[in-house]
Formats: C-alpha cells, sequence, structure tokens
C-alpha cells in the first residue's frame, strides 16, 4: 500500500478515486503493451511447441493474463483492495460502511470465501479467453 496524502489532492474526492483505479489501469495497460506484442510477433492460434518462438509467447501470454487477472481482482469491491477504495469515494453511505473495523474483516471472509468456492476460476477463464482473443485479434490487423 502506498502512502497517499488526501490533502494535497486538487479535486477531493476524485483525486482519491484517480489514485485508486491507478494501479488496476496500469495492470490493464501492461497487458494491452505485453499482448500486443504478442500478437504483432506470433499467431496465437497456430503457435506449437514446436515453433521457434514457443518460450517468448508463453512469457507474454503468461504476462498478459496475469495482469488481467490483477486488474480483475484488484477491481474487487473488498476492502483493503483498489475497487472497494473507488466505490466508498462514489458513495457516502458505502464508505460509512467500510471504516468499521468488522468490514475489513468480512472483506477477507468474502476473499477467502471466493477462493474456497473456486469462483476464482470465472476470472482466470475470463482473462485466459481475453488474453488469447485479444493476441489473436491483434495478429488478424497486423498479418
Amino acid at each position: 500500500m502506498m502512502p497517499v496524502n488526501p490533502y494535497r489532492f486538487r479535486h477531493g474526492k476524485w483525486g482519491r478515486i484517480f489514485v485508486s483505479a491507478a494501479g488496476p489501469l496500469m495492470n490493464l495497460f501492461i497487458a494491452a503493451v505485453v499482448l500486443t506484442i504478442l500478437g504483432c510477433i506470433i499467431d496465437p492460434q497456430t503457435a506449437t511447441s514446436a515453433s521457434n518462438g514457443f518460450n517468448v509467447e508463453i512469457f507474454l501470454l503468461t504476462g498478459g493474463f496475469l495482469n488481467l487477472i490483477l486488474f480483475a481482482l484488484n477491481m474487487l469491491p473488498v476492502p483493503p483492495l483498489d475497487g472497494s477504495n473507488i466505490l466508498a469515494n462514489l458513495s457516502n453511505t458505502i464508505a460509512g460502511w467500510y471504516r468499521h473495523p468488522q468490514a475489513q474483516m468480512s472483506g477477507l471472509l468474502l476473499f477467502f470465501l471466493l477462493i474456497w468456492t473456486n469462483m476464482f476460476s470465472v476470472v482466470f477463464t475470463w482473462a485466459q479467453i481475453g488474453a488469447a482473443n485479444y493476441a489473436g485479434f491483434i495478429w488478424s490487423l497486423t498479418h
């Protein structure tokens, strides 16, 4: 967690929202850059382990995939993730609820419940399909 002084923001609550959104948006930007590079140099539909660039393909695809997962998980409105800070700055009612000590504990329990019930597989599947489709789209544009 980066230390931030909200009194130095010029735009009040919007400054807090921008700071909270910066991390997830950077993950999305990194994923886009890495997957664009992948789509420009390797056809993701026909690349195999026998191809020369397979290690590069796996590296780039994994980098894009992991950054998409980090983006999705960071945007969950569960304290202390960035999604909860964005939501708290948009709603005073939710901000009041997040200030209670029980909110931190219930957010942690919800996070573990999502892991235990394997609900994160939806996020992983979405990220994997999204990464492959985006790289394939870039390949079709450049070749």
